[in-house]
């Protein structure tokens, strides 16, 4: 079984932190190990706060005078972005409750499912290309030029001369509340995703940084990262699936010059390519055929190649929480570290509260932080024009 249940009674790795800084305790969890053979695959650090510390919603400090941050380190083998959100969730109400003194339900939250139907699919896919030898000798060619692209956020900023690359957390950059609700408004009369959507605005962001910067093209070749819920592809399923059910996906698009002349055309044009690829399991091809090269490239040297990463854990409908009887949630971060992946950039929406959100990771070996914060600042000006324009 790739997890199972303790023999002994569960370990809990818990500890309470009087001082230092909170983000080195972040950067020294993501660097730190578990013990994948006994367990525990979690662990959890309380930071006790200084009265004096700035509460980053001020206005419920004299009612919740006691401020602390709870740091989580989750083993990615045993859950993924939409596992580590329905936790924080669970666990806020669950202590809530507490404090309440109120009953607190002890049945089963969902079932742990295994990644087998995957790799059923994964390996049918690649059975159905081994028949077909010349078709997957094109496709691998593809695979392995992409391996050596040189990303065109790399080409507009260069890459940084880090000898001792880090991850990096960049301010979070709220979207306007309004102009987000017309923007969604608009996503829809296209028929198209949040998620395209807002996808094809990063696009679009990153063509106008380029010309900006004097790479004057007809056109320009993007190609993103995404993280794809292969819970889509599963059968029975009928409450909350615990585990790693995550899929990454390599979407590549011509985007022209003009793009702001014809931005919802392109967007059309982004959402039909994105979801043609899910419709044919395009995520599971991208990961067998990913594997077949670099199995073929043992000395491979790691290297960039996509231009970002972009994780949505946003939809229009999330419902919202935080605001609890006994305790408040002031503010909200994922991280993971950057500095060994084929991306040195993520990029994640996410909601808090009320509150939608950009929020950007780099590693220091792929771009500086001025030239991130760069492309964000354009990323948020592009989505406040785009959402006031007349269409």
């Amino acid at each position: 079984m790739w997890i199972a249940d303790m023999d002994t009674m569960p370990k809990i790795d818990f500890q309470v932190v009087k001082d230092g800084s909170l983000w080195d305790l972040v950067k020294n969890r993501t660097k730190a190990t578990y013990n994948v053979a006994d367990g525990p695959l979690w662990a959890a650090r309380l930071v006790v706060c200084p009265p004096e510390e700035p509460c980053k919603l001020p206005q419920v400090k004299d009612a919740f005078p006691h401020q602390y941050h709870l740091v989580f380190n989750w083993n990615h083998a045993t859950t993924d972005g939409v596992g580590m959100v329905s936790m924080q969730q669970i666990f806020f109400t669950l202590l809530d409750d507490m404090l309440d003194v109120a009953q607190v339900d002890d049945k089963l939250i969902g079932k742990m499912r295994d990644r087998n139907e995957d790799r059923a699919i994964e390996a049918k896919i690649k059975e159905t290309l081994e028949k077909d030898p010349q078709r997957l000798k094109v496709l691998l060619e593809e695979v392995s030029r992409y391996k050596t692209r040189v990303p065109l956020i790399t080409e507009i900023f260069g890459e940084p001369q880090e000898p001792y690359p880090d991850t990096i957390s960049l301010p979070k950059q709220v979207l306007d509340h309004k102009l987000l609700q017309v923007f969604i408004a608009k996503c829809k009369a296209n028929k198209v995703t949040f998620n395209s959507g807002f996808g094809g605005l990063m696009n679009a962001a990153l063509v106008e940084l380029a010309r900006e910067a004097g790479l004057e093209r007809d056109s320009y070749t993007i190609s993103s990262y995404h993280s794809v819920d292969t819970r889509r592809y599963k059968s029975d399923v009928s409450s909350v699936m615990w585990g790693y059910h995550a899929c990454n996906m390599t979407h590549t698009m011509e985007t022209p010059c003009n793009i702001r002349k014809s931005f919802w055309k392109y967007v059309v044009d982004y959402d039909t390519k994105f979801r043609n690829h899910l419709k044919t399991n395009g995520p599971f091809q991208d990961r067998m055929l990913d594997h077949m090269v670099l199995a073929a490239m043992p000395d491979r040297k790691l290297k960039a190649t996509h231009d970002f990463f972009y994780v949505n854990l946003y939809s229009p409908r999330t419902k919202s929480f935080g605001s609890g009887k006994h305790i408040q949630q002031t503010d909200y971060c994922s991280c993971s570290p950057l500095t060994k992946t084929d991306y040195g950039m993520t990029n994640t929406i996410v909601s808090f509260r009320d509150q939608v959100m950009i929020q950007p990771h780099i590693s220091s070996g792929f771009i500086t932080a001025a030239n991130a914060a760069k492309f964000i600042d354009k990323v948020i000006g592009m989505f406040n024009d785009i959402s006031k324009t007349s269409d």
